[in-house]
């Protein structure tokens, strides 16, 4: 018999062992591994990660942000100075999806596929660290490491103030 309440709770904290079951390792959830089997959902069940349609919502979105992103650095790359398109583009990233983190949590109903395209795709491919670091990497090989460390620092303050803002703002702000 395993002690319920407080008692079990701190067992369970102490060590993932019971007191009066010696020797009986529980789960992380607190139960044993034998109770976690017959919960566990059945394998043929669909779950987020196994839907199609949020797949395809994440690819659509990522297209469109990696496109765009693209199509930024096409029209001005950012050759030997500082690289603003990218900058532009993580900033523009971040401002976005924190006021989507603000709107679709916080103000309209829950869907199934809004924040995997507007979020995790459009965000993510609008936003690109792998492209800072190569920038950040490009500057100081070229002999500019003080603008490559004024980028990288200029890129992450910058990225958190703008989150900061935008989440503040958007949640002061009265939507319709």
């Amino acid at each position: 018999v395993r002690p319920r309440g407080i008692a079990g709770v701190r067992a369970r904290i102490a060590g993932g062992r019971d007191h009066h079951q010696k020797g009986v390792t529980l789960a992380p959830s607190g139960v044993t591994g034998e109770q976690e089997l017959e919960t566990a959902p059945p394998l043929g069940r669909r779950g987020p990660a196994r839907d199609p349609r949020m797949w395809a919502a994440v690819f659509a979105g990522g297209a469109i942000g990696g496109l765009s992103r693209t199509a930024l650095e096409d029209w001005a790359p950012a050759g030997r100075g500082w690289p603003w398109v990218t900058l532009a583009a993580n900033l523009a990233g971040i401002a976005t999806l924190a006021w989507l983190v603000v709107r679709l949590t916080e103000r309209l109903p829950a869907t199934t596929y809004r924040r995997p395209f507007l979020g995790t795709g459009l965000c993510g491919g609008l936003t690109t660290f792998s492209t800072l670091q190569i920038e950040v990497v490009r500057l100081h090989d070229h002999g500019r490491t003080t603008m490559a460390a004024a980028y990288l620092l200029v890129s992450l303050l910058g990225g958190l103030l703008v989150g900061f803002v935008v989440i503040r703002v958007t949640r002061r702000a009265r939507w319709r």
